[in-house]
């Protein structure tokens, strides 16, 4: 990542992602808190960013949280759809949803915990992959 887009996002990015991956994935066990933390710790200082550069914010962000997996690459590949939008096929987006979708085949989460939207990326990337019965 190069300085300047280091300097996109806050520093605490991964930890801001991976509080917002779990949020966007089970709200209803997130900290009571957490929705009206939400706007304060992801869009107000995201959506500005987003906004005047997404290729830079896409790439900044997936060089945050890509090292670190887990939930932070699943809210980060989610605050994507939600600052961006879903149609978006940057490479750094793509490779975000990927590895969100495989952290969460390895958790042994199903399909109906998969969005239309991930799911379709992963239908363009492997087309032959079984993805309607076994996941």
């Amino acid at each position: 990542m190069s300085s300047s887009e280091a300097t996109l996002l806050p520093a605490d990015i991964a930890q801001r992602m991976t509080m917002y991956g779990r949020y966007e994935f089970a709200p209803q066990q997130s900290p009571p808190d957490t929705a009206s933390r939400v706007n304060d710790l992801i869009y107000q200082p995201l959506y500005p960013v987003a906004a005047a550069n997404p290729d830079a914010f896409v790439a900044a962000l997936a060089d945050a949280v890509l090292p670190v997996g887990g939930w932070a690459v699943y809210g980060g590949q989610r605050c994507v759809r939600d600052l961006i939008t879903v149609r978006i096929r940057h490479p750094g987006y793509v490779a975000m949803v990927v590895a969100a979708l495989r952290f969460l085949r390895q958790q042994n989460y199903g399909l109906m915990n998969i969005a239309p939207a991930e799911l379709e990326v992963w239908r363009e990337i492997f087309p032959s992959s079984p993805c309607d019965g076994e996941w």
